[in-house]
């Protein structure tokens, strides 16, 4: 997901919205998916990975939250919180070799994990 917009550029591109009005990223991994009218914190939302917009680096995996800490603002409750984050490949040692294999990283907040939110 491209976040390059904006005067701090943070305003991140979307696309195939209905009622989306922003998006914008406000740390590693966690972005604010602004939609007018709808309570956050009684709404439901569900997200998945759009693996045509992520690169292919790891796994990743988004999940949303609706007590937004981090995206609402002073009496606005219209802000869901996406989190991304991915888990690497990190090379081993297996069986007696040498960097010989690989197994799953560590879990790391990711920008390069695009996703798709639904909300009701």
């Amino acid at each position: 997901m491209a976040c390059t917009g904006g005067i701090a550029g943070d305003e991140c591109q979307f696309d195939h919205s209905k009622g989306v009005t922003a998006v914008r990223r406000v740390a590693t991994g966690q972005f604010c998916v602004t939609v007018p009218g709808i309570n956050a914190a009684d709404t439901p939302a569900a997200v998945t990975v759009d693996s045509s917009s992520s690169s292919s680096a790891g796994a990743g995996a988004p999940g949303v939250t609706t007590h937004a800490d981090g995206c609402i603002s002073i009496g606005s409750t219209d802000q869901f919180e996406v989190r991304t984050t991915r888990q690497p490949n990190i090379t081993v040692d297996a069986n007696g070799g040498t960097n010989n294999a690989t197994a799953a990283g560590l879990v790391q907040a990711a920008d390069s994990v695009g996703f798709t939110i639904v909300i009701p």
